[in-house]
């Protein structure tokens, strides 16, 4: 998924099956469409931010307790916060173009 990540999807020998509907791949992709998991249902950005960074879900998921929700819940409020700055700082360079 990235060069920062431990989580195997598939091997260079079978590379194409990474992308089959039993493949590493597919299967984590799937697995972070919208309404799939619990914890991200009803979030404001759930649809493109696709579950946060697979990075930050290793690193939870390998850390105890609350220092894993916490983790998490900060990611999710940066995630939200920088969604919002950023299509504010869109809406305003392009207002322009929405006036006309």
């Amino acid at each position: 998924a990235c060069g920062h990540t431990t989580t195997k999807v598939g091997h260079v020998i079978t590379f194409n099956k990474m992308f089959e509907n039993t493949g590493g791949l597919f299967n984590m992709v799937k697995d972070r469409f919208p309404g799939t998991d619990n914890y991200c249902s009803g979030c404001a950005v759930e649809g493109p931010c696709g579950g946060q960074c697979h990075v930050t879900r290793e690193v939870a998921s390998n850390s105890a307790g609350e220092r894993r929700q916490k983790l998490f819940s900060d990611m999710c409020n940066f995630y939200r916060e920088i969604t919002k700055a950023l299509t504010v700082d869109y809406i305003r360079a392009n207002v322009n173009f929405i006036d006309k």
